[in-house]
């Protein structure tokens, strides 16, 4: 009993927490081409896509790959990690009902990610269970 409040409580924390980061996400990428934009003296009125900005500034990927990346370099940290412990229980659990707010779960995000580079989430939990492989299926995805 006491270990299923646990999970249920350590899951709805972290759901909260990507909800956050996906505001954050939300406040910062304008922010971080905005920035560019003053740094090359870019206003709006200029028309410019925030891609052409990003290729004059030098920038290789975008805050979304850069998130992608993290999130899918945690997921194989996770999932090599040995025996019972709670961010395994609460990465694969399953909680009834659905958000009031409609929003993603972490692990559904995870899934588009690898579902792109045309995996499965079985094909992807094998692979992560390889570092070295793993980090090379993260490094192709994030430069796709």
């Amino acid at each position: 009993m006491h270990a299923a409040c646990m999970q249920a409580a350590f899951t709805t924390v972290m759901q909260a927490a990507y909800r956050r980061m996906q505001a954050a996400y939300d406040r910062v990428q304008p922010a971080c081409i905005r920035s560019g934009n003053t740094a090359l003296c870019v206003t709006r009125r200029d028309r410019i896509r925030n891609d052409t900005v990003r290729s004059m500034l030098q920038q290789e990927e975008s805050l979304v790959q850069k998130i992608r990346k993290r999130q899918l370099t945690w997921f194989g940290h996770v999932t090599r990690t040995e025996g019972e412990r709670l961010q395994q229980t609460a990465l694969h659990c399953h909680i009834e009902g659905e958000s009031s707010l409609g929003r993603q779960t972490w692990m559904t995000c995870i899934k588009e990610d690898v579902s792109e580079q045309d995996k499965s989430i079985q094909q992807a939990v094998e692979l992560a269970r390889h570092r070295a492989a793993w980090r090379r299926f993260v490094s192709a995805s994030s430069s796709s």
